[in-house]
């Protein structure tokens, strides 16, 4: 086979870094706004300014972590009740 054969055409690499930056920047923003809003629920709630930041980082790492379980156990025979009932 030559290279060309096995190139992925320009289109198609253009078309999965679009979608992997804009995947970035839609996570960023989206970590952004819980981050917000959670550290504001912490403060209200009567959580230290200085220690609410550590809120939204529980909350939002435990979705991260549960997701990333479910997704590296879906193939083996492993039971993933343990990171569904996280995630839910």
């Amino acid at each position: 086979m030559n290279a060309e054969a096995i190139a992925v055409p320009r289109g198609r690499r253009l078309a999965v870094v679009t979608a992997i930056t804009g995947t970035v920047f839609i996570a960023a923003g989206a970590f952004w706004l819980s981050f917000t809003a959670l550290t504001d629920l912490a403060r209200r709630s009567g959580i230290d300014a200085g220690q609410a930041w550590a809120w939204p980082l529980i909350v939002d790492g435990i979705i991260v972590v549960a997701t990333v379980a479910v997704v590296a156990l879906a193939n083996q025979r492993r039971p993933t009740w343990y990171p569904w009932t996280l995630l839910a």
